[in-house]
């Protein structure tokens, strides 16, 4: 029985008329297909606007960056001439020496403590300087017009101090002029931790501190600061006479125009007492 061989046929290709024609047939059995080809167009237009979009936030966040970015580069180092304000002095000093402020018997370092003036760091400017600066605006000194009073920031860290300092010591160690918890603004000592935390961060002091592991890091190690003197000195200048509190203010206390006669209380030519 003889076997018959298939034979191979190839497929017959569609020329582009048939193509076209087949095309045609098949949208015009199908009307959905003619409406869904406009989509591409429209994804495309969507996508085009998203992206003119994101980049026009992108150029505005830019913008403000930089802007920001100027401001406080401008910020870095003030006019150090103004009333011979100079932030450039370097002095030598020793930290962590014995002083009244850490001695171990509490009456000797409470009146160490309490002595310090941190309102010293009040102090009034010309509010046009402190524009060209580029500073937020302050309030205006209640009794000499023309002039904002502004905090010296150290000053404020002292404030801070004193305040914790003080509440600790009357949980710890509690006496009859200690203060009442109920009286205390728990925001306040918040407010104090937090502003310390980032006063560190912001400073970043990366002096590398000797230690023999039993709590006395940097314990009579040089160190080179800026010089509070000069700082006292200038605040004294330009004081606004303002009588700092720590704890809510006696009936008839002195707010203005104290005069604390030049001194903050802080040890001078010393970080020690």
């Amino acid at each position: 029985m003889s076997k018959s061989k298939e034979q191979y046929a190839p497929l017959m290709a569609h020329d582009d008329d048939d193509y076209s024609s087949s095309a045609s047939t098949i949208e015009a059995a199908d009307p959905a297909l003619l409406k869904s080809r406009p989509v591409a167009p429209a994804i495309n237009k969507i996508l085009a606007a998203t992206c003119v979009i994101l980049l026009t936030l992108l150029g505005f966040q830019s913008l403000y960056v930089w802007r920001e970015h100027a401001k406080y580069k401008k910020l870095q180092y003030f006019d150090t001439n103004y009333h011979n304000l100079s932030i450039a002095g370097i002095v030598h000093r020793v930290a962590n020496a014995k002083s009244d402020f850490n001695s171990p018997n509490e009456t000797i370092a409470a009146a160490a403590w309490d002595s310090i003036q941190s309102g010293h760091g009040d102090v009034i400017v010309d509010p046009e300087w402190a524009a060209k600066q580029g500073l937020p605006p302050s309030f205006e000194h209640p009794f000499i017009p023309g002039k904002s009073v502004y905090i010296l920031e150290a000053y404020h860290m002292i404030h801070c101090l004193k305040v914790l300092r003080n509440h600790y010591m009357a949980l710890h160690t509690p006496t009859a002029q200690s203060p009442k918890k109920e009286a205390w603004e728990l925001e306040h000592d918040v407010h104090c931790f937090d502003t310390l935390r980032q006063h560190v961060m912001c400073h970043a002091d990366y002096n590398l501190m000797h230690s023999e592991g039993h709590n006395d890091v940097g314990v009579h190690q040089p160190r080179m600061c800026r010089d509070w003197d000069a700082l006292r000195d200038w605040a004294t200048e330009n004081s606004a006479h303002w009588r700092d509190h720590i704890n809510p203010r006696p009936e008839g206390e002195l707010w203005w125009n104290y005069d604390d006669k030049g001194s903050d209380g802080l040890p001078v030519a010393s970080l020690g007492g």
